[in-house]
């Protein structure tokens, strides 16, 4: 028999403790109208854990078989636990929940937003450095700065775009993805449309994978 494993941050390690923190939370994260992870499969689990921890305490019952039965329970009602205090904590970050609401389940807010709420209102700025056969070389920025800084909480800029075929010009939305930019300097591998119009542009991506809207863009005929 294996015991299971010490439970750290908020969710308490003996195991009585551990099933009045899942109660709670259960109540907590149902009341938040969060569907993943599901909160009834979720009550179900925490339910189970009770049982078998009754089980396994009974003078009754108590043997090698209903502690296990109780440490199996215990991990699928703690893995719930988790996965839906994740869940909250990031609907926290985007402002779709409370301070107090993540309080009420017992569980634990922030110091810090950990990404933004939103991704940036503005898009990067891509600006041409140089074409050559085969290559567009681009930097990008920060809208109206020199600098690349990325936002806080994005991981770089999306490069998107398209070939002009003639009118009328390709819409932002049949843009295809083209690379990520992580850096400032960044080179795009025209190969293969050489004379033709690429129409670029940029959006930010957060750490979630939230985008901004399009930046200033740029139109290059490739070499």
């Amino acid at each position: 028999m294996v015991p299971p494993p010490p439970y750290k941050d908020y969710i308490p390690g003996p195991d009585a403790d551990c099933l009045l923190w899942l109660q709670a939370f259960t109540v907590g994260y149902t009341a938040s109208a969060l569907t993943s992870p599901d909160p009834v499969a979720g009550a179900i689990l925490v339910i189970a854990y009770d049982s078998a921890l009754a089980a396994s305490t009974s003078g009754a019952t108590r043997g090698p078989a209903t502690i296990q039965a109780k440490d199996d329970a215990r991990a699928a009602a703690v893995a719930f636990g988790r996965l839906g205090a994740q869940a909250m904590v990031a609907a926290y970050d985007n402002g779709l929940l409370t301070a107090m609401e993540l309080t009420d389940a017992g569980v634990r807010v922030p110091s810090v937003l950990q990404t933004p709420r939103l991704p940036p209102a503005q898009g990067p700025d891509l600006l041409l450095r140089s074409i050559t056969p085969g290559m567009i070389n681009l930097s990008v920025q920060q809208p109206g700065s020199s600098s690349f800084a990325k936002p806080i909480g994005c991981v770089g800029a999306q490069l998107v775009g398209g070939l002009w075929s003639g009118d009328p010009l390709v819409p932002p939305s049949e843009f295809i993805y083209l690379g990520l930019m992580t850096r400032k300097n960044f080179s795009f591998d025209s190969t293969g449309s050489a004379g033709q119009l690429w129409l670029l542009a940029g959006k930010w991506i957060t750490v979630r994978g939230a985008l901004s809207p399009l930046g200033v863009g740029i139109n290059v005929y490739a070499a």
